[in-house]
């Protein structure tokens, strides 16, 4: 009867519509971006300092080149992570939120990451990033909100995936066939 209940459940589960979230903007990195129009960032970086100071978060680094925050996180969250991510043994799990900003002349682009993690018995550290449809447009519409503009990628980086810096085009590389009929073996400087 129970692994009946059980199968029952996992098939009900399955039957779930997801919603699916369109995100406010793409962006190269997959992170949350923005352009800040004529703002530097010693004045951005106090922002951030500020907002994370509004949330709880424990201001670990403050520069004017980054902001990064460990937030506040309840015990049951801690020990869920815990769970997932290490063993008992682990040390406990921190929540980072990192604003990394970049000068572009008089602008100041701005990204924003969000991570778990915690360190194991041996010293590794264990990451899991929160990249996800819900957090990436909650931190987009915040950078919206105290006014950043979409990110568009500057012209330097539009190069064709076929040319090099000159813009003369390259040839793509020999492919040697391997036994297995999709794979095959591309040698560096040769052209097909």
């Amino acid at each position: 009867m129970r692994y009946i209940f059980i199968l029952a459940l996992c098939a009900l589960m399955g039957c779930e519509e997801k919603e699916v979230i369109e995100p406010l903007a793409i962006t190269p990195s997959g992170w949350p971006e923005a352009i800040f129009k004529n703002k530097s960032r010693k004045s951005l970086s106090e922002t951030f300092a500020v907002h994370c100071a509004k949330l709880g978060a424990t201001i670990v680094e403050e520069s004017e080149t980054r902001v990064k925050c460990d937030e506040n996180i309840s015990e049951g969250v801690k020990s869920w992570g815990r769970a997932f991510l290490g063993t008992g043994h682990s040390s406990d799990i921190h929540v980072y939120i990192q604003f990394n900003l970049i000068k572009r002349g008089a602008d100041t682009h701005v990204q924003v990451l969000e991570w778990m993690q915690l360190q194991m018995p041996g010293g590794q550290i264990r990451r899991r990033d929160h990249n996800t449809p819900y957090y990436n447009n909650d931190a987009q519409a915040y950078l919206y909100k105290i006014g950043g503009s979409r990110f568009s990628r500057p012209a330097v980086l539009d190069w064709p995936r076929n040319a090099d810096a000159s813009g003369d085009p390259i040839a793509p590389p020999l492919c040697r066939p391997l036994p297995h009929p999709n794979l095959c073996l591309y040698i560096k400087g040769e052209a097909s």
